[in-house]
C-alpha cells in the first residue's frame, strides 16, 4: 500500500514542482548549486527503488527537463537560433542514452549520462529564458555565495585537522576542483557588486583567496587569473581595476606571510613543480586524452559521428611512472567528454555554441555582466581539464541568453521594469 501511495504521489508532486520552476525559473539556481555542493563534498545520497537507484542529480534532471518540455509545448519557452545548438546537443545525448539502455541497461546508461545530461539540461533551460534573466542572475549569484560558504567551511575544517601540507597523490584534498571553482566564482561575482557593503565584499574575497591558496587547485588558480583579466577588461571602471589589483597583491601577501610561518611554502613549491614531472597528473591526463581520442577514431563510423552509447566507458591503459595500468576515471575534460559522448557532430556543435557566446559577449561587453563574463571565463578554462558540473550550466546558459538579447537582456523582467534607471538605460 505504501509503495502504491508513493508511486501515485511522486509524479503529482514532481509535476507541480516542474510547473513552479517553469513559472519561477530562478528557483533552479539553489537546487542545482546544492547538488553540486553535495558532489563536491562527496555526500552520497541515493534512493533505491527495486533494481533502480536514483540520485539527487537524477531527480533534478527530470524536474528541469519536464519543466522545459512543458514550457516548449505550451509556447512559454520559444527556441530561437542561439538555442538550437543546445537542443541539438540534448537530442544527441538522448540518442546516446537510448543506445546505452538497449546495450548496457538502464543503471549503467544512467550513470554515464547523469553529469553531462544535467549540465546540458540546465544550460538549455536557462538559455531559453527571456523574461527572468536578471532575477535568475541574482539567484545564481546568491546560490554561488552560499554554496561556496559551505564548501569553504568544510575545507577549513579539513585543513585544521590535517594541516596545510596535504597536497600529494594520496587523494587527500581540502577541496576538489569543482568545489574550488565554486569558491572562485563566488568571489568574482561578489567583488564588483556595489549594492553590498565594502566589508561584505572584501570579507568574501579574502576568505575565498585564503581557501583557494590553501586548497592548491592549479587549474582553478589559472582559471581565476583568466577571470580577473576578463573582469578588468569588461568592468569599464578604473576603481574596479584598482580593487582587483589590490586583491591580487593581498593574495601574494597571504601566500608569503603564511608560507613563512608554516610548511605551506614547501607544498606550494611541490604543486608548482608537479606539472613538469614526467609522472605528473597533467601528463597523465594528456596521455589519457590521446588514448581516448585514438580509440574513438578507430571506432565504428556511427560512434565516431554521434558518440558512443551511454555506458561505453572511458577506460584506457596509460603508462605512469614506468608502470602500465588501466584507468577508468572520467576523461577529465569537457571537450574530450563531449567528443566521446556526442561524437564529431556533438563536438562541432558544442564548439560553435561556445565560440558564438564568446564572440557575442566580446562584441557587446556589457559592464553590468562583467562578473558573469569573468565567471564564464573561469568555467571555460576549467573545462579543459575537468568536466563541467550543473552549476556551470547556470552560468553558461545565462551568458547564452544574455548574448542573444544584447543590451535588453533584462528589460522584460517585471521586477526590472519597475526600476526607472534600468528602463531608461534599456530604452532605444
Amino acid at each position: 500500500m505504501l509503495q502504491i501511495i508513493v508511486l501515485c504521489t511522486v509524479p503529482v508532486v514532481g509535476l507541480w514542482v516542474s510547473l513552479e520552476v517553469l513559472e519561477r525559473p530562478h528557483l533552479i539556481a539553489p537546487l542545482v548549486v546544492a547538488v553540486s555542493v553535495l558532489v563536491s563534498l562527496g555526500v552520497d545520497l541515493k534512493i533505491a527503488a527495486g533494481s533502480v537507484t536514483a540520485y539527487p542529480a537524477d531527480l533534478l534532471l527530470v524536474l528541469i527537463a519536464v519543466s522545459m518540455g512543458i514550457g516548449l509545448g505550451l509556447g512559454r519557452l520559444r527556441p530561437h537560433r542561439p538555442t538550437w545548438p543546445w537542443l541539438a546537443l540534448l537530442a544527441l545525448l538522448a540518442v546516446a542514452a537510448g543506445r546505452g539502455i538497449g546495450e548496457f541497461g538502464l543503471e549503467r546508461a544512467s550513470n554515464a549520462t547523469r553529469a553531462l545530461g544535467l549540465f546540458l539540461v540546465t544550460t538549455t533551460f536557462v538559455a531559453l529564458q527571456r523574461h527572468h534573466l536578471r532575477r535568475i542572475a541574482t539567484w545564481v549569484g546568491g546560490s554561488l555565495v552560499v554554496g561556496a560558504s559551505v564548501v569553504s567551511v568544510s575545507a577549513l575544517i579539513f585543513l585544521a585537522r590535517n594541516g596545510l601540507g596535504t597536497y600529494g597523490t594520496d587523494g587527500r584534498r581540502a577541496l576538489n576542483g569543482l568545489g574550488a571553482l565554486l569558491v572562485a566564482q563566488a568571489v568574482l561575482v561578489t567583488l564588483p557588486r556595489r549594492d553590498l557593503s565594502t566589508v561584505t565584499r572584501w570579507s568574501v574575497a579574502a576568505t575565498g583567496v585564503v581557501v583557494l591558496v590553501a586548497t592548491q587547485q592549479r587549474t582553478v588558480a589559472v582559471a581565476v587569473v583568466a577571470g580577473i583579466l576578463v573582469l578588468v577588461a569588461t568592468a569599464g571602471r578604473g576603481t574596479r581595476a584598482q580593487a582587483l589589483a589590490g586583491l591580487g597583491l593581498g593574495a601574494v601577501v597571504v601566500v608569503v606571510a603564511v608560507g613563512s610561518l608554516t610548511g605551506l611554502s614547501q607544498s606550494v613549491g611541490e604543486a608548482a613543480n608537479e606539472p613538469f614531472r614526467r609522472d605528473s597528473t597533467f601528463d597523465w591526463r594528456v596521455k589519457g586524452w590521446v588514448q581516448l581520442v585514438r580509440t574513438q577514431i578507430d571506432d565504428s563510423s556511427i560512434d565516431l559521428a554521434i558518440g558512443d552509447p551511454a555506458g561505453e566507458g572511458t577506460a584506457r591503459r596509460i603508462r605512469t611512472g614506468g608502470q602500465l595500468g588501466e584507468v577508468r576515471a572520467s576523461a577529465h575534460s569537457q571537450w574530450v567528454t563531449t567528443f566521446l559522448a556526442l561524437g564529431i557532430v556533438g563536438l562541432a556543435i558544442w564548439s560553435a555554441a561556445i565560440a558564438w557566446i564568446v564572440w557575442r559577449s566580446a562584441r557587446l561587453r556589457l559592464p553590468e555582466l562583467a562578473s558573469w563574463y569573468a565567471a564564464g571565463a573561469t568555467a571555460l578554462v576549467f573545462s579543459v581539464t575537468y568536466q563541467l558540473s550543473a552549476d556551470q550550466g547556470l552560468i553558461i546558459g545565462l551568458l547564452a541568453a544574455a548574448a542573444a538579447l544584447g543590451p535588453r537582456w533584462a528589460g522584460a523582467d517585471p521586477a526590472v521594469l519597475s526600476d526607472p534607471a534600468v528602463v531608461l538605460a534599456d530604452s532605444p
